[in-house]
């Protein structure tokens, strides 16, 4: 056993165990690494994870962007989401939304639980609206148009508010 002012170290046996032990722990630790890695691919402001889909839609799997969502806070001169406040997706991930600043609102936490639940129980259609501006920033051309229970349909606007399309 080496000795080195009152303290015991190693023999040589353990100290060449250890240097085998870690030789193995090393690639096993790199190898985990790489299969917890998350393979994505991107497509304009959104970044998608391969083999991955959304249960209910089927949709690719996006991968959250939190660059987008504070150049969508700084498009609206803030720092965070205020109190009382939530970024929303207009129209979901889930259902073909992009995360890009364009799809994102600030909704309240109310408003935002119930237009995430509207959107989970209710059979939605993609509605496109051309005379809705494209080109501001924060607005979007696409809405989802529910159906109520009487047949009418109708979208959630960024106030969390239900209207009614004419017929």
């Amino acid at each position: 056993m080496l000795h080195y002012q009152g303290l015991f170290l190693f023999n040589q046996n353990q100290i060449t165990m250890n240097k085998s032990l870690i030789l193995l722990i090393i690639p096993l630790f790199f190898s985990l690494a790489q299969m917890n890695a998350q393979t994505t691919y991107t497509i304009g402001d959104t970044e998608y994870i391969y083999g991955q889909t959304y249960e209910t839609t089927g949709m690719p799997k996006v991968k959250r962007s939190s660059a987008n969502r504070q150049a969508f806070l700084d498009s609206r001169g803030l720092e965070h989401v205020p109190y009382g406040y939530e970024v929303d997706h207009i129209i979901p991930l889930s259902r073909g939304g992009t995360d890009s600043p364009l799809n994102m609102q600030l909704l309240t936490i109310e408003s935002h639980a119930r237009k995430t639940a509207m959107e989970r129980s209710s059979s939605s259609i993609f509605y496109t609206n051309p005379s809705f501006p494209s080109s501001s920033f924060g607005s979007t051309s696409a809405r989802i148009m529910q159906t109520g229970p009487r047949g009418g349909q109708y979208y959630i606007n960024s106030s969390g508010n239900k209207v009614y399309s004419r017929k």
